[in-house]
Order: C-alpha cells, then sequence, then structure tokens
C-alpha cells in the first residue's frame, strides 16, 4: 500500500487542524504531493504535521524562482519564500526514482501570457518529450538488470486536454498531457488549476489505464497495486 496526501490551490484549515490535532509527525504519508498555487509556509505547516517525501510544481499564480538575497534584505514575503525554499523537491520537468515509482511533473498552465509558469502548447509539448525520453530510458535499464518496471506517477498543476478541463479557456489542459498519458501510461495523473466549489463535480476520471484525479484543496489517494482509492480519511 503507497498513501499519498495531494494538494492544490487552496489551503485547507480542515486539513491543517486534522493534522495539528494528530499532533507533530503522527501523520504518515509516504509522499505529500502539492499540485500548484499553494505558499511554501502552508507546505511547511502541513510537512511539520505530516510525514512524507515532499513533491510539488508551481501553479500559474506562483510567483517567479526568486534571486538569493543579500544578507541584509528585510522583505518579508522574500525572507518567508527563502526560509521555505528547501521543502520537498520540485519536479518540474523532472523524473525522480522513490522506491518502486517514478514521479514527474509539470509546473504552470496553458497560456500565451509572458508570465512566470505559464506555457504555450508547443512550449509544454517540449517539456513532456523530455520527461517521456526519461522515463523510457529508466524503462529500458531496469529490463536491462531484470527488474521490473517502476510504476509511473504525474504531478501537474493543469489537467490533461479533454480530461475534466474546461475547453476553450484559460482552464483548457494541455493536449501533449493526453499524448503523454496514451504513450506512458502513467498509474496516477494528479492536478489542480480547477477550483471544485461543488459536491457534485468530478474529482476522478478513469482514462486509458490511468487514473486522472483533481486535487484541489486536498485528497487522500492510497494505491493498493493498481487500485486506487481517493478520498479525505487521513
Amino acid at each position: 500500500m503507497f498513501k499519498i496526501l495531494a494538494l492544490a490551490d487552496e489551503p485547507s484549515h480542515y486539513l491543517e487542524q486534522r493534522l495539528a490535532k494528530a499532533g507533530l509527525h503522527a501523520t504518515s504519508f509516504n509522499a505529500i504531493c502539492a499540485c500548484g498555487d499553494l505558499k511554501f509556509s502552508y507546505l511547511d505547516s502541513i510537512s511539520l504535521y505530516a510525514r512524507g517525501k515532499v513533491f510539488h510544481v508551481n501553479g500559474n499564480h506562483d510567483p517567479a524562482p526568486l534571486r538569493r538575497p543579500s544578507f541584509f534584505e528585510v522583505d518579508n514575503d522574500r525572507h518567508q519564500s527563502m526560509l521555505s525554499v528547501g521543502v520537498g523537491e520540485n519536479l518540474h520537468a523532472k523524473v525522480i526514482v522513490f522506491g518502486d515509482y517514478l514521479f514527474c511533473g509539470f509546473s504552470g498552465a496553458r497560456s500565451g501570457q509572458e508570465r512566470p509558469h505559464h506555457y504555450s502548447e508547443r512550449e509544454m509539448r517540449g517539456l513532456t518529450r523530455r520527461v517521456a525520453r526519461r522515463i523510457r530510458f529508466l524503462r529500458w535499464w531496469d529490463r536491462i538488470k531484470g527488474r521490473q518496471s517502476k510504476t509511473v506517477i504525474v504531478l501537474s498543476h493543469a489537467p490533461p486536454q479533454g480530461i475534466q478541463d474546461e475547453s476553450g479557456g484559460f482552464h483548457e489542459g494541455f493536449a501533449c498531457f493526453t499524448r503523454f498519458i496514451q504513450e506512458i501510461k502513467p498509474l496516477l495523473w494528479m492536478h489542480g488549476h480547477l477550483h471544485l466549489n461543488a459536491f457534485n463535480q468530478i474529482k476522478k476520471t478513469r482514462y486509458a489505464e490511468t487514473t486522472v484525479v483533481n486535487v484541489y484543496e486536498f485528497k487522500v489517494i492510497t494505491l493498493k497495486g493498481r487500485d486506487i482509492e481517493v478520498g479525505y480519511q487521513l
């Protein structure tokens, strides 16, 4: 069993209260996955109370990476961000081996604007191709070594196109994400970006061999082999 605490877009005061009530490091997860548009101070708070390897990607509202401040700078926002910059592993356009899994991720949203973490379809397509090549190499290396191929888990801020997205607007997903799913066949794809303001909005979708989950605010995802449970129970 592999247990994930997934977060995105908005802090959950309910989650913070539940974790705080359990006590420092009383709640254990295999991984804590943040899918963007969350302050590092919030991730600090969550990781203080919950054990687990932290992975994250940036959302379209997250600021650009900060330069290293001089010793005498006292800007509070920058200082807070620099204190928290060590929280977790930024997975953007990377592949990280973690146990029996390959974790990879993609920051940002689909947009033509010249802003941090805004990407055109073409720009993101280049990133997905680079990540796919790395995964194929690692799978080939596992075969050479006589090992079973590792299972792929993806974090993104934006959704795949045609899966839990909104067609024709800023919340439309990337077509290259959908092709990535078809080619690489990850077990799990977690994203944010679309705020789930209604109880009956779709949170979990099965597409080909991949389960796609909108983790807005938070979700607890439990992997049992290839079976995936999505809920709120810590």
